[in-house]
């Protein structure tokens, strides 16, 4: 189960990814390689001033310091697709979004 944890405070956002979807194999996993895609993309679009990552195997998280319009365009776009795939594939991934402020 791939667990994705959102969490907001004013204007600032936490996105963590833990776990491996478990749909297939291990190189046939859709739901897995759906979900690394959203997340290496969002990586890849964000600058390292405004963001905070850190990768370890299975465990993924980004902590926006400082958010702006477009990272908080390419942060909901994430969001979306994630979501998506949990409309999809629910039993395999798990979305829990809260605010701490």
């Amino acid at each position: 189960m791939i667990k994705v944890q959102i969490i907001k405070e004013d204007d600032k956002v936490m996105l963590s990814v833990k776990g491996h979807a478990g749909y297939a194999d291990k190189g046939e996993d859709i739901v897995c390689a759906g979900v690394s895609a959203i997340i290496f993309g969002l990586m890849n679009a964000l600058d390292e001033k405004i963001a905070k990552i850190k990768v370890d195997e299975n465990d993924i998280t980004i902590k926006i310091l400082k958010e702006d319009l477009k990272t908080s365009h390419y942060m909901e776009l994430a969001i979306l697709q994630l979501r998506t795939m949990e409309e999809s594939y629910g039993q395999f991934i798990k979305i829990q979004e809260r605010r701490t402020s």
